[in-house]
């Protein structure tokens, strides 16, 4: 025992004579030619006596950290996956707006570009994973955060006439979670931002999301000039709804219309343990 190590043990000990606890401590003990970490464990056995058991445990700690660099290795290559699906996605768009120039009309033109900002949804996420350092969980706040801004500049939306308030709770969910939620908030914004307010009528759009214990409440709501009469979102042929109801019962989420000026969509949805 060297110096610093007698101290560390006689600490020990004393600490477990004065409180009459056992306690238990690591540390390296060199040996001729090697160093070897062991494990001591402090039994009190009367006010003046402890029993003092030593075990190398040099094999259990070499083990753990060959399972933590492996861990990290792991993250890494995670990270890079998504890295490189992020850019796939990117050329996906830029090939899809390459085409979406060709084209002559209007229509067509606007229906590539649906596209391409559900390819942005979809590049976002990957890009949180890729910066994030827990790879198996998304902060849904700042996820939809940046689909929203986004669409903000993609349409374009001028904050002059269309103001956009989010309040929408920093809860972290599973990315199998975050991509529904995210196409979801993608095409209702997008409805929002392109149909509810013709000519040069002002209005808002929100986004709020609250969490109560597991359960997860999203809306997305206008003050625009709403849908038309006798609107069913299960029965729309559009594709945006065709996915909001895909999507809906992918995470097992309960789509309400609620009544009132404008246009107000709620999705209540339980979270899965991350």
């Amino acid at each position: 025992f060297g110096a610093d190590a007698t101290a560390r043990l006689i600490a020990a000990v004393e600490s477990a004579l004065d409180t009459g606890e056992p306690r238990e401590i690591e540390m390296p003990l060199e040996i001729p030619l090697i160093e070897k970490t062991f494990e001591f464990r402090i039994v009190p056995l009367d006010s003046g006596h402890a029993l003092s058991i030593a075990r190398d445990v040099t094999e259990r700690i070499a083990q753990e950290a060959s399972m933590v660099a492996h861990l990290r290795e792991k993250e890494a290559l995670i990270r890079e996956i998504h890295h490189r699906v992020k850019n796939n996605l990117q050329v996906m768009s830029s090939l899809i707006a390459l085409q979406a120039d060709l084209l002559r009309d209007e229509t067509d033109k606007l229906l590539m570009q649906e596209t391409q900002r559900r390819i942005h949804t979809m590049a976002y996420l990957h890009n949180l994973i890729y910066r994030s350092d827990d790879c198996a969980s998304i902060d849904l706040g700042e996820y939809v955060e940046e689909v929203v801004r986004n669409l903000q500049v993609a349409l374009p939306v001028s904050p002059e006439q269309i103001a956009v308030n989010l309040d929408v709770a920093s809860v972290r969910v599973l990315p199998e979670t975050a991509l529904p939620v995210g196409l979801i908030v993608n095409e209702l914004v997008s409805n929002s931002f392109e149909y509810a307010f013709p000519g040069l009528t002002t209005g808002s759009v929100s986004v709020r999301a609250t969490l109560e214990g597991h359960t997860l409440t999203l809306t997305v709501s206008d003050t625009g000039c709403g849908l038309p009469a006798g609107f069913s979102p299960e029965k729309a042929q559009s594709l945006g709804w065709i996915l909001i109801n895909s999507l809906s019962r992918q995470i097992g989420a309960q789509l309400e219309l609620l009544p009132g000026a404008g246009t107000a969509v709620r999705l209540t949805f339980p979270l899965s343990e991350k």
